[in-house]
């Protein structure tokens, strides 16, 4: 945001109408209406976790290891379910988040912890200063542990048929035999108060370039990638 003695500039990577700013001034009325007295999770979020067996099969710089007999399971709106269930989400406003735009949504509970960074020009320098909410932070913090937790614990559950999650979609693989696995994550998600989605996938590559690990995920014609700093052996 630039500001100078006659007018103010606000400077964002896409357009956002003025419905969607009500909404983030309304969505934080509601967190601290909700919100007493919070502590800071000790936890530190990881967003991704591979699987050993990735390291174990020490992927060479351009080798491709190709896993079949793979499931997605994606935490349906997981931030959202996350701060309904800790209590910094009305249940009124979190039915009413669900029902905006995707676009929107995916942008509004993040806009929380967003950190504005200000320029003042005073005619002859321009100063800079950066502005954010401590409690909003806090409580975006706290609603990224609190889905990683659940995802970590997923992951632990799911033993050797884990492969990796990133945020909160979780990727494993049955080896050919009778699904157990999804049931697990489900239970797991369910006794947290989430929803989940499940889709059967075609493979799974993972090759090793260029320090990143870069997974492939295909299914029919569709296709994503992840592509995440190697830690397989830190």
């Amino acid at each position: 945001m630039l500001t100078t003695e006659h007018e103010k500039i606000v400077f964002a990577e896409e357009r956002v109408l003025n419905k969607e700013y009500a909404l983030r001034s309304q969505i934080k009325a509601d967190i601290r209406r909700n919100v007493g007295v919070i502590e800071k999770n000790p936890y530190q979020p990881k967003y991704y976790r591979w699987s050993p067996y990735f390291a174990e099969m020490r992927i060479k710089p351009g080798e491709v290891v190709r896993a079949s007999d793979v499931w997605e399971i994606d935490l349906t709106k997981a931030y959202y379910f996350a701060a309904n269930r800790l209590g910094y989400l009305s249940d009124e406003f979190f039915v009413k988040t669900l029902k905006a735009p995707k676009r929107t949504r995916l942008r509004l509970l993040g806009s929380i912890a967003t950190i504005t960074n200000i320029e003042e020009f005073d005619g002859s320098e321009v100063t800079h200063e950066q502005k954010s909410d401590p409690l909003m932070r806090l409580v975006w913090h706290n609603i990224v542990c609190h889905v990683d937790e659940v995802m970590s614990e997923i992951a632990v559950a799911l033993s050797d048929h884990f492969l990796f999650y990133w945020v909160d979609g979780i990727y494993f693989t049955t080896f050919g035999q009778t699904d157990v696995c999804s049931a697990i994550v489900e239970g797991i998600a369910e006794s947290y108060g989430f929803e989940v989605h499940k889709t059967k996938l075609e493979s799974i590559e993972v090759r090793n370039e260029d320090g990143y690990l870069h997974a492939v995920i295909r299914q029919k014609d569709k296709h994503k990638i992840f592509a995440v700093p190697n830690r397989l052996t830190l």
